[in-house]
């Protein structure tokens, strides 16, 4: 394997990477990277990245063919980077073209089980970022309750409304058994989360 292939390779790799966290990222609607690390998202992951091996490898057999090296002098020049490009974004036009068929009826096209396997991938990264959400949400919340009540108050004030404020107060009144300042860290964790913590952070 000369070095321009392993160089194709490798770049197939990064650009491999580059979409699957833009793909996944999007169809999520998350910012978070740590959940593209997991079992279902790797799985989708592999199968993107071997698609754009088989489709780099044999745009680059046609493209070091004589005929078309010397047809096209675009290719003689850094050819490892053509290699990856033409392959990776010519990937999925050739899934989209493949069937497997069985007494010449289709059962599922390449692209479906693709896709299936991208479906799955999203959901486990919205489930993870539920859990992620709930997580910080509680250790927003626990910050919060070491505030003093009148701080507590005026950040409801100011960030949930006074209609939320006074919904509070009645649930707290209503309901004497509750801990109230648990009750607003709660609220004010949940609905208010990125002015809070800015809030915090400009503390330390």
């Amino acid at each position: 394997m000369n070095s321009d292939i392993l160089f194709a390779l490798s770049f197939t790799f990064i650009l491999s990477v580059i979409i699957y966290v833009i793909d996944l990222t999007s169809s999520s609607e998350s910012s978070r990277i740590k959940p593209l690390f997991s079992f279902l998202p790797g799985i989708y992951f592999l199968i993107l990245f071997l698609g754009n091996v088989m489709t780099t490898l044999i745009t680059a057999s046609f493209i070091t063919s004589d005929e078309t090296a010397q047809g096209i002098a675009l290719f003689q020049s850094y050819s490892w980077f053509w290699y990856a490009v033409i392959g990776v974004f010519c990937f999925e036009a050739i899934i989209q073209n493949i069937n497997i068929t069985y007494s010449d009826k289709g059962i599922l096209t390449i692209s479906d089980w693709i896709s299936k396997a991208k479906d799955r991938a999203v959901a486990k990264i919205i489930e993870r970022n539920i859990e992620v959400n709930q997580d910080e949400i509680q250790i927003l919340s626990s910050k919060i309750l070491k505030l003093d009540e009148s701080e507590i108050n005026t950040h409801i004030l100011d960030y949930l409304g006074k209609d939320r404020f006074e919904k509070l107060k009645k649930l707290i009144d209503d309901n004497p058994e509750i801990d109230p300042l648990l009750i607003k860290s709660k609220a004010l964790a949940q609905d208010a989360f990125d002015e809070v913590s800015s809030v915090l952070r400009s503390r330390k």
